[in-house]
Order: C-alpha cells, then sequence, then structure tokens
C-alpha cells in the first residue's frame, strides 16, 4: 500500500526508514533518518518523565559499583534498540528500546519540521512502558500494531 515502509535498524544504532510501496517511482527512496537512536529514546523518555525505580542489590559494575540501589528506567538510560514495528493505521514507525534491567519503550517516530532537512527524524513519548515484568534484556518482542494509540 501507499504506507508501506522499510524500516532498518543498523550495527551503530540509527533508524532509517525507505518507501517501500508499490510506487516504482518512490520504491527505495529515503523517508526518515533518526540519528542516534537510542540517545533519542533516552531523550524523548527523559522529557516525557517516565519515572525511575530502584532495584535492590547495589549499582551496576560500570555504575560505579557502590552499595546504593541501582536506579533504572528509560529515563535513566536506554542500553539498546530491540526492534521496530510499522504501524500503517497510524502512518507511523515505532521503535522499541530496552534497558539492561528488562524495561523495554515503545518511541513512535516523528517526523522533523526543518525543511532543509526532510528526512530528519526524531522520537516522541513512549506510548508503552514495559516494566517490572522481566529483569534482564529483551532481545525480542512483538507489538500489535492496533494495541495503544500513538499521540
Amino acid at each position: 500500500g501507499e504506507a508501506d515502509v522499510l524500516w532498518v535498524l543498523t550495527g551503530n544504532e540509527e533508524l532509517w526508514m525507505f518507501d517501500a510501496a508499490g510506487n516504482l517511482e518512490t520504491l527505495g527512496d529515503l523517508l526518515a533518518h533518526v540519528p542516534e537512536t537510542r540517545e533519542a529514546a533516552a531523550r524523548a523518555a527523559a522529557v516525557a518523565g517516565i519515572p525511575t525505580r530502584a532495584v535492590p542489590g547495589g549499582a551496576r559494575e560500570e555504575d560505579g559499583g557502590d552499595d546504593d540501589d541501582m536506579v533504572c528506567g528509560l529515563s535513566h538510560r536506554v542500553d539498546y534498540l530491540v526492534t521496530c514495528f510499522s504501524d500503517c493505521a497510524a502512518g507511523t514507525v515505532l521503535v522499541a528500546a530496552g534497558t539492561q534491567d528488562g524495561t523495554v519503550g515503545v518511541f513512535p517516530v516523528v517526523p522533523g519540521s526543518d525543511p532543509a532537512e526532510p528526512t530528519a527524524a526524531s522520537l516522541g513519548a513512549p506510548v508503552a512502558v514495559l516494566d517490572g515484568g522481566h529483569k534482564d534484556i529483551v532481545r525480542a518482542m512483538a507489538w500489535s500494531p492496533g494495541s495503544i494509540t500513538t499521540p
């Protein structure tokens, strides 16, 4: 259909979106690029005020390894990208990003507004935060496009 998008998450954690519609004139055209996508997810979570939580047992070694409770949550940091989902009904692509502690946020791609860079995009506030059910890295997940309406 007209809203078909091919998304690519690169090894250096950037999202690229290309036209995958049946129109041969635009097939493969760059639609959007979210530079430093992992950092964009962390910024979007922080701006949205996603709460952090303390995890008993001390901080991770890379955080200093002290005896304090570890603070985790998407607004503290985003450690990796999980996957993307095309949501044709909402006309967007959603990015799943997570923490080492098992929290996963689902972020909508927001088109940029700068006419000089029409393919520049960012991430909006997470439409869902999955927290507290899993305590380690999430490697894959499935998403039902109709489960949440993006803002």
